[in-house]
């Protein structure tokens, strides 16, 4: 969202100067007053677009959110690892637990550098996840990312769905 707004507010910078320069050209060259009229309008959007990019980088700020959602790729990969490592018991469950509780604090210091979103994108996520239903998945489509040990679905000739029993 952040990458469009910029591409958006970038090329609209472009294509501004590109008509200001144009119109002040016809204004030197020439004697046509409404040149002067468009370039005079065209250059106080683009100034106001100048002022605008001032206060926000939309660039910084979607890079601030990738590293962001990698950080976090990390530690959701890294509690796949810990239940897989627990279903099939290569740890010990005092380990699991100090596994998890680092885990929680590494996540609690990516939340707290995280750069907040806005309403704007809040909205759109809710509609997503709430109206359009995206990234909600069927057990199958949820097995296809995790080990085998870790895999829910009932799968044809198995009567226990799930990861290994105690």
């Amino acid at each position: 969202m952040l990458q469009v707004k910029l591409r958006l507010l970038k090329n609209t910078q472009i294509a501004l100067s590109v008509i200001v320069s144009g119109t002040l050209i016809a204004t030197v060259t020439g004697k046509d007053s409404a040149s002067k009229v468009i370039a005079t309008v065209f250059s106080a959007v683009l100034a106001g677009i100048n002022l605008y990019f001032k206060n926000y980088n939309y660039g910084e700020l979607a890079q601030a959110h990738k590293e962001t959602a990698d950080q976090l790729w990390n530690v959701r990969e890294s509690y796949v690892s810990l239940l897989t490592d627990m279903a099939t018991r290569a740890i010990t469950m005092e380990k699991a637990t100090e596994r998890r509780d680092r885990l929680q604090k590494d996540l609690s210091a990516i939340y707290s550098k995280a750069p907040r979103t806005n309403a704007e994108a809040y909205k759109a996520a809710q509609k997503a996840l709430k109206i359009s239903e995206d990234l909600t998945f069927s057990a199958e489509e949820i097995d296809a990312f995790l080990p085998d040990p870790l895999k829910r679905a009932v799968k044809p000739g198995k009567d226990e769905p799930g990861p290994v029993q105690q």
